[in-house]
């Protein structure tokens, strides 16, 4: 596995690249993130996502986007955000850059567990 961190347009973009066993082929995937601890400081800190929104010079559907990995927070609105909800320089990551955990069931013969 290699991880590649690109920082272009005030935009960072975390790529994890996957070498195949065979042949060393390499797969490029997209990596996803788990917003639900800032949306759980959204809702303790009393505000809404299209609050947010707002607040960051975005429409609540861009926001959405962003919170559901269908585009990615530049530096400037995660700043923004961070102000808002007093969410410290070192909580930056569990805020922002949690991979999201891909849910896999377990079998157990032919039944899921």
């Amino acid at each position: 596995m290699l991880l590649t961190i690109t920082k272009s347009l005030d935009i960072i973009s975390l790529e994890t690249w996957y070498f195949s066993k065979k042949g060393g082929e390499r797969m490029r995937v997209k990596e996803e993130y788990d917003f639900s601890k800032l949306l759980g400081r959204i809702k303790e800190k009393g505000y809404t996502q299209e609050a947010i929104a707002n607040a960051i010079s975005r429409n609540s559907c861009t926001f959405s986007q962003k919170i559901n990995n269908k585009g990615v927070f530049n530096a400037t609105e995660i700043a923004a955000i961070c102000g808002l909800l007093e969410i410290g320089t070192t909580e930056i990551g569990e805020y922002f850059f949690t991979p999201k955990v891909q849910k896999l069931g377990i079998f157990v013969g032919a039944q899921a567990v």
